[in-house]
């Protein structure tokens, strides 16, 4: 999120100093958050993600109000196992799930190769009915906040959002996003971050 939010203040910058407006760059705002296999971290995050660059839209102008944007949701490969294909559709499932409860607009659900063409196709086939099926049998779309009021979603975004409103002004504070960069401060959080989810995994 606090990286996220970086990016954005980036491209904001760059294009307020050459005269766009925060209204056209909300008009053509997309954010693309990866998906994890952390359900309800995955919640909280797409919850918290309109409201953070709200933040960041604030910092110009006080008074502007975010309009809808765009936000895209692509799960990630990475916790597919790749010899259990059939338990990799429940994970996918699960992780899609927990980006449309969020409040995704868009999801890609991502796949991997079996190194069997004909198992490949069958399997990409199956990736994009999982939001159809979560969309028309689950009716996912019929309600507007899925996890309104639910204490522990509330708590993650109460947590998620002061930590990384935090790393959020400690990468600002550097420079921004490619001043941190250059100094290897996201490569080594993005490091140490892996370490974490890593642990989690192997337990």
């Amino acid at each position: 999120l606090a990286f996220a939010a970086n990016h954005a203040n980036e491209y904001i910058q760059l294009l307020s100093d050459k005269g766009i407006s925060l209204e056209d760059i909300n008009k053509r705002l997309i954010v693309e958050l990866s998906v994890t296999e952390d359900f309800f971290s995955n919640i909280a995050k797409f919850k918290l993600i309109r409201y953070i660059i709200s933040l960041v839209f604030k910092a110009y102008d006080a008074n502007y109000q975010l309009k809808p944007f765009t936000v895209y949701a692509k799960t990630s490969s990475r916790y597919l196992a790749i010899n259990d294909h059939n338990n990799n559709l429940l994970r996918q499932t699960t992780m899609a799930m927990s980006a449309i409860i969020g409040g995704c607009d868009v999801i890609s659900v991502q796949t991997l190769s079996t190194g069997d063409w004909d198992k490949d196709q069958i399997m990409e086939r199956m990736a994009k009915n999982i939001p159809l099926i979560l969309k028309e049998e689950s009716y996912l779309d019929k309600v507007a906040d899925a996890s309104e009021g639910a204490y522990y979603i509330e708590y993650l975004c109460t947590q998620m959002i002061r930590n990384a409103w935090d790393l959020f002004k400690k990468v600002e504070d550097k420079g921004g996003l490619i001043a941190a960069v250059e100094e290897g401060y996201i490569q080594f959080n993005l490091a140490k971050n892996k370490e974490v989810l890593d642990e989690g995994v192997n337990k």
